[in-house]
């Protein structure tokens, strides 16, 4: 009995323990091997049968929307101080101050001495800032979707993607 040669493609189904017929490599670009299309290898494509136990995707209503955007909000009016930039600590032999606070403003860099209590609450800021721009960006994302699927909009070829609406 002669061994048959097996495909890295093979070799990755079986580890994952798909349900793999093995190809006879004369037939590459037909249904070699496979009983009506199933599962298998097919050439260098590997084809396994959908899950049974599938993730149902959560249908996003007006209402789920309208709530989480009021969630959204409640955690914006909870923000304390924001600033924009980054602060470190450089540590007491860097040669200079040891806290510091940069920013850039019209493309120039800049750099302003921090006592440690003023690093800290300024670390704070900008952390602040960073969960605020999080928020900010899904609360648009919401508007979008809300905007382009509840109002009537113009005729197109193609409906619009999510992606072009920026709602992933």
């Amino acid at each position: 009995m002669g061994l048959r040669r097996v495909s890295i493609w093979q070799r990755v189904a079986w580890r994952r323990g798909l349900n793999v017929s093995l190809v006879d490599w004369s037939f590459i670009g037909r249904r070699a091997g496979l009983s009506c299309g199933k599962s298998g290898v097919i050439g260098r494509y590997i084809y396994r049968p959908i899950d049974s136990c599938d993730t149902i995707f959560f249908v996003m209503t007006s209402k789920n929307r309208l709530t989480q955007y009021q969630q959204l909000l409640q955690q914006l009016s909870g923000t304390g101080w924001i600033s924009e930039g980054y602060a470190q600590n450089r540590g007491p032999g860097a040669g200079g101050p040891c806290f510091q606070w940069t920013r850039k403003v019209k493309g120039k860099t800049i750099s302003v001495a921090l006592s440690e209590e003023q690093f800290k609450a300024m670390q704070q800021a900008i952390d602040n800032w960073k969960r605020t721009k999080k928020i900010i960006k899904r609360m648009q994302q919401l508007s979008r979707e809300e905007i382009f699927t509840t109002l009537p909009g113009t005729k197109r070829r193609k409906p619009l993607h999510k992606k072009v609406l920026g709602i992933i």
